[in-house]
Order: C-alpha cells, then sequence, then structure tokens
C-alpha cells in the first residue's frame, strides 16, 4: 500500500506539470504524423509483394509506428531528470520516506500515459487513410506500448542517473536506440530482409513487439506472437524498473558514505535564516561561536548554557577545534550544505528578492 501511495504521489506531481503543457503531447505526434502523411503511401505499390505481410500498407505500417513512437517518446524523458538532478530536486527527493521505485514509477508512469495518449491520437488519424483495427485490439495494442514507453523510459533513467550530462546521455541514448528500431521492422517487416539479417533480428525483443502489434491490428489475437510479444515486455519492462530503482538507491548511498567519509555527523533538513550569520569567521569552524549560525556548527557545536558569551581567545591552547569542513558555505547567510546542489536551492530560495 506505501508503494502505490507513494506512487501516486509523485505521479500526481509530474502529470500536473505535463498538463500544464499539453502543447508537448501535440508535438510528440507530429513526427510520426509527418512518417504517415509523408512515407505510408510508398509502401502501397510493394504491399503485394511476398514477406510484406497480410493487412495492407497501413496495418502493416502503423504498428511499426507505435512502436516507434512508444521508444523514441520515452528514450529523451532523461534530460528533466538531469536538470532536475543540477537543480537540486534529486537530492531533496532522496531524502524523503518516499519509496525509491515509487520515484522512478511515478515519472515513468507520467511518460506513459502520455506516450499512450499520443499512440491514441496517431490510431485515430490514421483510420482516414485506411486502417483497420477492432475496438478490443486498440486497448491491447495501447498496453503494450505503454510497456514498450515503461520499459524504456526506466532505462532513460538509470541512464541519466548515470551520466548526469546532456553531453553524454543524449549519444548514448539515441545511437543505442537506432540498430534496436531498425532491427525491429518497425518501417517495413523483416519478411523482405535477407537471412543474416532477419537472424540478428531474431535477438531483438523489440522485434516481437512488433510482431504482436501488427497481429492485432489484423485481428489476429489468438496469434501466439501476441501473447509472446506481451510477455517479453512484462518481464523487461519489470527488470527496467528494478535496475532504475538500484540506481537510484547507488545514487542515495554513494553520498551518503561520502559524508560519512568525512567524520561528521549528517546535516539536518537547513534552515536558512540570514540574521543569525557570523559577522566573522567561518561557519562551522570556530568552535566557540555561540550556537554556530548553520546547521553544521549547530551539530558540531551545541549551544553554551548561560547567557555567557565566549571567544576562540578565551579557549585553552589544546582544546580541540575543527580546522576544515568539507561543506559548501553560502556568502550571504553563512548556511553551510553537504552539497553543491542543495546550496543553489538555498540561495534561490531564502535570498530571492522580495517583491
Amino acid at each position: 500500500m506505501k508503494l502505490l501511495r507513494d506512487t501516486w504521489l509523485v505521479f500526481g506531481r509530474y502529470f500536473g506539470l505535463l498538463i500544464h503543457n499539453p502543447v508537448w503531447i501535440a508535438l510528440g505526434v507530429l513526427q510520426p504524423l509527418l512518417y504517415l502523411i509523408l512515407f505510408a503511401p510508398l509502401l502501397k505499390p510493394i504491399a503485394s509483394m511476398r514477406g510484406f505481410g497480410p493487412g495492407g500498407a497501413y496495418n502493416v505500417f502503423v504498428p511499426g509506428l507505435l512502436v516507434q513512437l512508444g521508444m523514441f517518446g520515452a528514450a529523451g524523458v532523461g534530460f528533466s531528470l538531469i536538470a532536475e538532478l543540477r537543480m537540486g530536486v534529486i537530492e531533496r527527493l532522496r531524502v524523503t520516506p518516499v519509496s525509491r521505485v515509487a520515484l522512478l514509477l511515478g515519472r515513468a508512469l507520467r511518460d506513459v500515459i502520455s506516450i499512450v495518449v499520443q499512440s491514441l491520437i496517431l490510431i485515430l488519424l490514421a483510420l482516414p487513410f485506411g486502417l483497420s483495427i477492432h475496438p478490443v485490439g486498440i486497448v491491447i495494442v495501447l498496453a503494450l506500448i505503454g510497456l514498450i514507453g515503461l520499459l524504456t523510459a526506466s532505462v532513460a533513467y538509470a541512464v541519466a542517473l548515470a551520466v548526469r550530462s546532456e553531453d553524454s546521455y543524449a549519444p548514448i541514448v539515441f545511437t543505442s536506440a537506432l540498430p534496436i528500431l531498425l532491427l525491429s521492422g518497425v518501417l517495413l517487416p523483416l519478411g523482405l530482409a535477407p537471412q543474416w539479417l532477419r537472424s540478428i533480428a531474431a535477438v531483438n525483443p523489440l522485434s516481437y513487439a512488433v510482431d504482436a502489434a501488427r497481429a492485432i491490428f489484423n485481428d489476429s489475437l489468438g496469434d501466439p506472437s501476441v501473447a509472446k510479444g506481451v510477455a517479453i515486455m512484462v518481464v523487461l519492462s519489470v527488470i527496467a524498473v528494478v535496475i532504475g530503482a538500484r540506481q537510484r538507491i547507488a545514487g542515495h548511498m554513494k553520498g551518503k558514505k561520502k559524508r560519512d567519509a568525512t567524520g561528521l555527523p549528517e546535516l539536518p533538513e537547513a534552515k536558512p535564516l540570514p540574521h543569525e550569520a557570523n559577522p566573522g569567521g567561518t561557519e562551522g569552524v570556530d568552535a566557540a561561536w555561540p550556537g554556530g549560525s548553520s546547521n553544521l556548527g549547530e551539530v558540531i557545536n551545541p549551544d553554551p548554557e548561560g547567557d555567557t558569551t565566549y571567544s576562540t581567545k578565551d579557549l585553552p591552547a589544546d582544546a580541540p577545534r575543527v580546522e576544515f569542513v568539507d561543506a559548501f558555505v553560502c556568502d550571504k547567510c553563512g548556511q553551510a550544505f553537504a552539497t553543491e546542489a542543495l546550496l543553489n536551492v538555498h540561495r534561490r530560495t531564502a535570498h530571492r528578492p522580495r517583491a
């Protein structure tokens, strides 16, 4: 129950961001629509060729187009995650009691909903061109495309968490996605390919999803390829979600180990109060500053008892001192933070110019 509740909370946050920019859903349909208008008519003359497959040009091409939409539509979701990593949003989410799996599933479900809506729009737009499909088949094929989107989004988030850079993320994801799509027969049926190419495509799991989608569009719901394609996508989606969730946990534990290596207690929640700033010295370093003006100072140096004020000159020579603290300190109020990302969040919130 906790996983479902946490997933719903995370999904609600990101779905709210999606519906505030519905134009992105329309833009996501634009490229497949261009394929449908400008490329699909070229397939009509070869639709009768041996190996092309039954159902006509559009019943063969549109299922592959939907699979392409499910994969490429979810391949770019890592860019937003990298941006949130840079802004410190992920750092804040990792210290919450929300399940790590829910943090991934909530985002991925938002991406799945977007892809399913785009796929439904594309199917409706293709009907006037000659596409035919049973209403039950629409539900099954949308579920299949949703699984492909979940699989791709989970892998994309795992890659984004690993590389943390758009410059590295883009070539890794899109370069690896292209041969997978070409070897799945999304543009042309693999029945037209030479034997050596079909042998390579046989190890591509996405090709089984394409075969399942084409069988669904031809009203062959009992075809073994449908069950095989759906089963493969379910298994791979579960594995991808586990990998993505473990990547998030690994990132959280990596940051925790880095804090533990300093020998300092873990920082409590930041309390940016500019009036507490130390007029002299570095926060968390001067052991005599009453109470410290930062969370780090409060952890290392507790508040002195009584009203007496102290100075470092009053301490004996052998008194223990903190010579160096590996932390990021705000230059305006002296607040100390464990990471640069948290420091940037503090600067944008505590020191935002007032209207």
